[in-house]
């Protein structure tokens, strides 16, 4: 059996076209993956900044209370007593919110992160399925297509030669012969 020209240029181009869709797939996966890892590595960050931040903020609340403390008993006032006390409150107060919203915002911005990277995730499974059925859907046009060019060619070709002029089987054009070369009968 053997492959016209133009069979086998449909069917090479659709299996060109194919493996391009299928390498095209592969490779935006993996970048989303890594923007998937990346995001995850953002979040892990986020923890261990807000953490330390909020460490931070209450070592220097526990600075300011010795201070006021140091101040109050230089002094000569009690600071375990009247206002000094109530001031140490309100500091504290002050400093503990400080610390809770800086480990508010730091989940926050983890979750925001966590969430890009289960879209990424996504995104890289989206992108091997759109590969694997772009080719798929490309090799199913091109055998469509080379279907449809063998079965005019095949139709052409099964016709028979009448001195010049070809009969095709089944076109009843009126006469017992049609001439390809001329089928309008163009003179």
């Amino acid at each position: 059996m053997c492959i016209d020209p133009v069979t086998a240029l449909m069917v090479g181009g659709a299996v060109l076209s194919g493996a391009g869709q299928i390498m095209t797939g592969v490779e935006n996966s993996k970048v989303a993956k890594m923007q998937g890892q990346l995001a995850r590595q953002n979040a892990d960050l986020a923890l261990a900044q807000g953490a330390y931040q909020e460490q931070d903020i209450r070592r220097d609340v526990a600075g300011v209370l010795g201070g006021q403390q140091s101040y109050f008993a230089s002094s000569g006032l009690d600071p375990t007593v009247g206002s000094p006390v109530v001031l140490a409150a309100n500091t504290a107060a002050k400093g503990e919110v400080d610390a809770l919203l800086t480990r508010y915002g730091a989940v926050r911005d983890a979750t925001t992160y966590r969430v890009d990277a289960a879209n990424y995730d996504r995104q890289a499974k989206q992108a091997m399925f759109a590969g694997i059925f772009g080719a798929a859907t490309t090799m199913l046009n091109a055998g469509t297509s080379v279907f449809q060019w063998q079965g005019l060619h095949a139709t052409a070709s099964a016709g028979k030669s009448v001195a010049g002029a070809m009969r095709l089987p089944g076109a009843g054009y009126g006469d017992a012969s049609f001439d390809t070369s001329n089928p309008f009968r163009i003179s």
